[in-house]
């Protein structure tokens, strides 16, 4: 039969593993947030530089079209 000290103790030590395994956890989920929010800036810096092509070349296409016509 367990004593109420041997309970207490063995609490205790599982009180400590489970913050311990709360620490990690917490940890590993910080570093994929700032991945996942270095991915986003790319993603969103990505289809930006796509817009701002994509303008300057129909800008480009136009003013062809313009001097061709003239």
């Amino acid at each position: 039969m367990t004593t109420p000290k041997e309970v207490e103790q063995r609490l205790n030590s599982h009180e400590e593993l489970c913050a311990e395994r709360y620490a990690n956890i917490h940890a590993r989920i910080d570093k994929i947030e700032a991945v996942l929010n270095k991915l986003l800036w790319t993603i969103i810096l990505g289809f930006g530089s796509i817009v701002v092509s994509t303008m300057i070349i129909n800008k480009t296409q136009a003013a062809t079209l313009l001097l061709n016509a003239i």
